[in-house]
């Protein structure tokens, strides 16, 4: 009787652990969803205190730093992006603060804070498949909301989203009615239509490689593309083509032995037939020709020419970005996310930022494919074309607002993936990793006492 009791108590304490476990399993946590649900309300939803202008995204992001701050301070383990990601980030800060000082302070904290909060949040709290796939859920599910307002909003040529929330906070908005195939350009909660654009299309590769069927991921992705296309901008669009090209392309060439190997030589060999057939350099040829606009283009092409000029005058440390060279009826804004990093952070900030990005993509492919489960393999995948396709179309648009804080988050996103394949890998090459760690191996041993106990 006592052992029968005892049995029972063993397997009581284990179904509470399971149950925890699997209550674990099934959240997220709740900062998380309110960064991505954060990304709802317009600018013109922010507010003053004395001269800092705060968002609701930028209270959520300031909790996020305090949160994150704590965390490395009770103990972290870095890899070596994380390194190059701090090296960017303060050189970032030190060159702002050397081209404005006092001036602009409030925005030289909030760099730090979009960089630091976003990318390591996403690694310190989505820690299992099932975090990523539940947050490309919620993002997918914005994306939808957001279409779903794109739609009469691009057809009754209204922005009715930002001028309802400008009436409570006494806020303007600053966007313009551009008009494009006979639609305006949709831009719902956000400042531009390009950062709508890219919003949706930032989620393409992690809708498909989350679906559980072809049909699921085909249907999502096609709802996820029409979203994009109301933006009317070539940036989204590019991002979006990029990323579905590229999973065609994996899809297509599973068969084939070292797969990666051979696409990155063919694409190189691509690319090179490319710059000796086009009659200028292969950048500009980019430029020219992935836009809706014959006009959109010659202005690119101008920005790039006098951009280019100004960097090269000033290569360390950059210079302010607003006095960059160009003609007399040109803006001081820069449609080239690259462009701009290198012009505000000269050739330092850079190569740090690609040092982050690159070692990030080397560490989600480091690990052999038979060492980790099938599901880390699609997200590794979709965590990479979704680093290219926005890489791609930073050379055509800027990351501003929202948008570069969903760009640091996809940095942290696509690190998280990268520690949830390390993980993987050791633990199939141990055996004892095996049966568990922790608590899990201490389970196991109760299971194994009880049942000794009932077989004596």
């Amino acid at each position: 009787m006592r052992q029968s009791s005892q049995t029972i108590r063993d397997n009581s304490i284990a179904g509470r652990g399971e149950r925890r476990r699997s209550i674990e399993r099934t959240s997220i946590p709740l900062l998380l969803v309110l960064f991505i649900l954060s990304f709802i309300f317009p600018r013109t939803a922010g507010f003053f205190i004395a001269d800092v202008f705060l968002t609701p995204q930028r209270i959520v992001l300031l909790t996020m730093a305090v949160a994150c701050g704590l965390r490395l301070l009770s103990g972290y383990r870095f890899i070596s992006a994380d390194i190059f990601l701090l090296l960017f980030i303060s050189w970032a800060m030190f060159c702002f603060f050397l081209h404005y000082g006092f001036e602009n302070i409030g925005l030289n904290v909030f760099i730090f804070i979009t960089y630091f909060a976003c990318y390591f949040f996403a690694q310190m709290y989505i820690v299992k498949p099932e975090d990523v796939a539940k947050t490309a859920g919620l993002f997918f599910l914005l994306v939808v909301v957001f279409g779903a307002l794109a739609i009469p909003e691009a057809v009754l040529k209204t922005r009715y989203i930002p001028d309802f929330f400008a009436q409570i906070s006494g806020i303007p908005d600053r966007g313009k009615y551009v008009e494009r195939l006979g639609l305006l350009r949709a831009k719902t909660v956000f400042v531009h239509p390009i950062n709508y654009g890219l919003f949706c299309a930032s989620i393409i590769s992690y809708v498909w490689y989350c679906a559980r069927s072809n049909a699921s991921g085909i249907f999502k992705v096609a709802m996820t593309f029409m979203c994009v296309f109301l933006a009317l901008s070539s940036g989204p669009l590019l991002a979006a083509l990029v990323q579905i090209g590229l999973i065609f392309v994996e899809r297509m060439t599973r068969w084939l032995p070292n797969r990666g190997t051979v696409v990155m030589i063919s694409i190189a060999v691509l690319l090179v037939v490319l710059e000796i057939a086009s009659k200028g350099p292969l950048i500009q040829v980019l430029l020219s020709r992935f836009t809706l606009d014959s006009w959109t283009a010659y202005y690119r092409l101008l920005i790039f020419e006098h951009m280019s000029d100004d960097i090269l005058r000033n290569p360390i440390f950059g210079f302010r970005i607003e006095t960059w060279t160009r003609l007399h009826w040109m803006t001081s804004s820069v449609d080239n996310f690259w462009l701009m990093v290198t012009g505000r952070f000269g050739f330092p900030g850079l190569v740090l930022l690609l040092l982050t990005l690159l070692l990030i993509i080397r560490r989600l492919f480091k690990a052999p494919a038979d060492s980790i489960p099938p599901k880390l393999q699609q997200l590794r995948i979709a965590a990479c074309f979704t680093l290219v396709g926005l890489s791609i179309s930073g050379t055509t648009v800027h990351f501003f607002g929202k948008m570069e804080v969903l760009f640091a988050f996809q940095l942290g996103l696509a690190a998280a993936i990268s520690r949830m394949v390390e993980t993987a890998s050791e633990s199939k090459a141990s055996p004892e990793a095996e049966a568990g760690t922790g608590s899990e191996r201490s389970l196991l041993r109760t299971r194994k006492r009880a049942r000794g106990r009932v077989n004596s």
